[in-house]
Parts: structure tokens; sequence; C-alpha cells
């Protein structure tokens, strides 16, 4: 049986992401806030929710949009 979940997955999910005072990138599903993660580049921060979103709801490959706020970007 699949998952329900799985079925109603957008194509594109979305992603704030913000470099915290450690310096260290955390990483927030928009449709899906329980889910985070963190790295200490942003690609491994976004690898890392993909991973987990792709576990949690057995999708091979879930794409992500990643929204950068400003206060990151003056901080990189």
């Amino acid at each position: 049986m699949e998952n329900k979940m799985s079925q109603t997955l957008p194509h594109v999910l979305s992603a704030e992401i913000e470099k915290d005072e450690d310096d260290f990138f955390v990483i927030q599903c928009r449709e899906y806030p329980q889910f985070a993660s963190q790295g200490k580049t942003i690609e491994e921060a976004v690898q890392m929710l993909k991973s987990l979103i792709g576990f949690e709801f057995q999708w091979s490959d879930p794409r992500i949009e990643v929204l950068i706020s400003v206060n990151t970007v003056s901080k990189l």
C-alpha cells in the first residue's frame, strides 16, 4: 500500500534558510514546518532536508526551492 502523504506532496516544496549565530545554515520546509535541518553549508542543509523528507514520505528525489533571507545573504 502506498503512503497517502506521498500522493499529496506538491511537485516542488519550498524551504526557507537562515544562517544562525553558530554559522550553521538552518532550513525549514514551508509546506511541512515540522521538517527542518541544518548544515555547515547551504548545500549540506538542503541535502539533509531532502533526505529527511524523502525518507518520511518515501519520495525518491524531493525537489526543494530554497528561499534565502536577506539577513543570511548579508552574513555570507
